[in-house]
């Protein structure tokens, strides 16, 4: 049996908690500030310093309030109050245009949280830039209206149908195609307007194309508009 040695005195010591929570705090790359009840900075890291630009020196002492640009001010002010007059243990998170010390602003999101040191109130707060983060939001919203402009005013017919074979949203086209609206199209499946003949082909083919996963296919056939008039159609299918 391999003896083991007994730990090293020295490497017994280890560092207060404390210790170590001054240590994150003063390391970290976010921006973290204390506050008190009034709103006045009373704590500024590393982290701080280089998303806000002020030393510490300039800032502590300074109403938390700066940090925010003018044009929201008003409104976050009276939000932030009350939650620092909340009570102890509370949590909270507000967005909001921040504002440097050279005077450019960026969203920035504070993580808020009382806390009791030495029987005082310590409002921590932890600051994240979020420009990427709003950057990529407003991509995909762009990218939404994008795709919700192309689906309505395509010329050709669309529509998606879920896994039951129900019509979950189809565009102005489509309602031309088959000379029923959009309500009752929603309300029938799409088979309903295949010709009876039809209906055992295309399964066969949506589950050959389903097995061969393969992107986009087509399937050459005849649908029933409302009016009866049997037309024929190519439907272009992909499978999400």
């Amino acid at each position: 049996m391999e003896e083991i040695e007994p730990p090293h005195k020295e490497l017994e010591a280890l560092p207060k908690s404390g210790e170590i929570y001054r240590a994150i705090l003063a390391s970290s790359r976010d921006a973290i500030l204390g506050v008190n009840r009034k709103g006045t900075i009373i704590f500024w890291n590393k982290g701080a310093e280089q998303i806000f630009g002020y030393s510490t020196d300039e800032i502590l002492g300074q109403p938390v309030t700066k940090l925010m640009s003018e044009k929201h001010r008003e409104g976050h002010t009276k939000e932030l109050m009350d939650f620092l007059g909340g009570n102890y243990g509370g949590t909270g998170t507000i967005e909001f245009e921040a504002l440097r010390q050279d005077g450019s602003t960026f969203p920035i999101e504070l993580s808020f949280s009382i806390e009791q040191q030495n029987g005082k109130f310590v409002g921590l707060a932890i600051g994240r830039n979020i420009t990427e983060r709003t950057q990529m939001e407003q991509a995909l919203r762009e990218s939404a209206e994008r795709y919700c402009s192309l689906f309505a005013n395509s010329l050709e017919a669309v529509f998606s149908a879920d896994i039951e074979d129900n019509i979950v949203e189809g565009n102005k086209a489509l309602e031309k195609l088959c000379d029923y609206c959009l309500e009752e199209l929603t309300k029938m499946k799409p088979t309903n307007i295949l010709s009876p003949e039809n209906r055992e082909y295309v399964s066969q083919q949506v589950e050959k194309i389903l097995s061969a996963d393969e992107p986009i296919s087509s399937i050459v056939h005849e649908i029933f508009r409302k009016d009866g008039k049997r037309i024929l159609i190519e439907q272009y299918l992909n499978f999400i």
